[in-house]
């Protein structure tokens, strides 16, 4: 049997030339008058502007300490994590925290007469508010303190606060310190 190529030719021209018609580059559209022009290039270096601001924002987030509080009591319950504080002791908290960052306005540490020393973490006014809510309707429980996914501490919730600031109790004045400069280097 004899096959012939002549039938298939014409499809084979058809199909070579659909494929080098595909492979052509486009020409991109001039924009209509330098105008023009110009609004698409402050529109670029908008838009570049913008993604720049992003990824610094983005960096300063990934290299800032995460300071959070996590609102936890000595019973399990559903919905709540456990977080082992020591091979003896378990605490059930909130998966996510009630306070963060962005409700502190500082933390200063301090050192009582009786030679304890203390972090006081003082809340701007959003803070503020979730203190004093969370005073009247969980006292007797505790803040679980972590930064940087670290338990640093874990006092208990008082009933009500002198001001709105929580004093956190720490083993000695260097880990004290130790936290203000882990913050202060987060800062800058």
């Amino acid at each position: 049997m004899k096959f012939s190529t002549r039938p298939l030719f014409p499809w084979l021209m058809l199909a070579g030339a659909v494929s080098l018609a595909a492979c052509q580059n486009t020409v991109p559209r001039q924009p209509e008058s330098e105008s023009q022009a110009a609004q698409q290039a402050q529109q670029q270096g908008q838009e570049q502007t913008q993604q720049a601001q992003q990824t610094q924002q983005q960096a300063a987030a990934n290299t800032a300490p995460a300071i959070r509080f996590f609102l936890a009591q000595p019973q399990p319950a559903d919905d709540l994590v456990q977080i082992q504080l020591n091979p003896e002791t378990s605490v059930y908290a909130l998966p996510q925290p009630v306070f963060t960052q962005a409700d502190l306005q500082q933390i200063v540490p301090l050192q009582s007469q009786q030679g304890q020393v203390f972090l006081r973490f003082d809340f701007n006014e959003q803070g503020a508010q979730k203190l004093e809510s969370i005073s009247r309707q969980a006292a007797g429980n505790y803040l679980v303190l972590t930064i940087n996914d670290q338990i640093v501490a874990v006092p208990q919730v008082a009933s009500s606060y002198e001001r709105p600031a929580v004093h956190v109790p720490m083993r000695s004045a260097e880990d004290a310190q130790a936290v203000v400069e882990l913050l202060r280097q987060g800062a800058n």
